[in-house]
């Protein structure tokens, strides 16, 4: 459903925008971008790659919300368990506390290792912070999954 043509337009400029040798923010996004809609299909994702993207732009840019996406790329390579570690780390913090997308990746960590409870008080969570209603329903059905399998 990508279209073909204006990713290759992203990536010759993407391409042209790094000709100068110095690297930013937004190159480093855009390599991550297209690492995913480069592949064929979600299984040929370059998973490695894209961590290795994440780790240099933790370099620049220490926000929690680019090592909350890293963890995604991290339970790739690495494993859920040592992702869902990263995540408990970035919930002390209290300016990420009340942020959805944080419990929704943890709902996530949980149903893949199969800790339906735990996942399911995460979705609750995730339910609870988000300003969205479409996020709130795309969520809850994720809770009712789980709870099937509690």
């Amino acid at each position: 459903m990508w279209d073909a043509s204006l990713i290759q337009n992203g990536l010759v400029y993407m391409e042209k925008s790094a000709k100068d040798n110095r690297i930013s923010i937004y190159h480093i996004m855009a390599a991550i971008s297209a690492c995913h809609c480069s592949a064929p299909d979600f299984e040929s994702t370059d998973w490695k790659a894209i961590l290795n993207l994440y780790d240099h732009l933790l370099l620049i840019d220490h926000s929690l919300l680019v090592n909350l996406n890293r963890s995604v790329a991290l339970a790739k390579v690495v494993g859920v368990q040592k992702a869902l570690e990263e995540l408990q780390r970035l919930k002390t913090d209290p300016s990420f506390s009340s942020y959805h997308l944080l419990y929704a990746t943890e709902g996530e960590f949980y149903f893949e290792m199969k800790e339906f409870s735990k996942a399911a008080e995460a979705y609750k969570k995730a339910i609870a912070h988000s300003p969205l209603q479409p996020e709130k329903d795309l969520l809850q059905k994720k809770l009712e999954g789980c709870l099937k399998k509690i």
